[in-house]
């Protein structure tokens, strides 16, 4: 009884051997291939503040107690991974600065306090990690 129980084992495992890593390989084969969007991070970026969300905003807020102002970041969130937030006083500079200064990762409603030595006017700056390139320059007119 046993030894027909193993042949038929055998025989199926065999079977399945030879299929699965046919049909993997006919599942690769038959994929479509789909380019990548053109552009590039800052292009994500820009397509997803336009779809159903809210451009993102920079507030600047005093803290009365610590005479330390923060920036407020709201509206929508970069659909790039690992996106830091940085401070600098140069407006509209088409890179990251070599005075940016790290506030942290970005989280929609984190407020980021400013450096104390922060230059007004400045730019709140959204770097991509993953892409290694800037995504957004938000200029902030003055301290509030």
């Amino acid at each position: 009884m046993i030894q027909p129980l193993r042949a038929a084992h055998r025989t199926v495992f065999l079977l399945w051997a030879v299929a699965l890593p046919l049909l993997f390989a006919a599942g690769i084969v038959s994929r479509r291939f789909e380019p990548p969007p053109a552009g590039t991070a800052a292009t994500y970026f820009e397509a997803s503040a336009g779809r159903d969300r809210t451009p993102l905003a920079v507030r600047t807020l005093p803290d009365p107690g610590t005479g330390q102002t923060s920036v407020e970041l709201s509206g929508a969130p970069p659909l790039v991974p690992d996106v830091l937030v940085y401070w600098t006083s140069q407006q509209g500079a088409p890179g990251l600065p070599e005075d940016a200064r790290l506030l942290g990762a970005y989280r929609p409603g984190n407020r980021y306090p400013l450096p104390r030595d922060a230059a007004h006017p400045g730019a709140v700056l959204l770097y991509s990690l993953a892409h290694g390139e800037l995504i957004a320059n938000l200029p902030v007119a003055g301290a509030p």
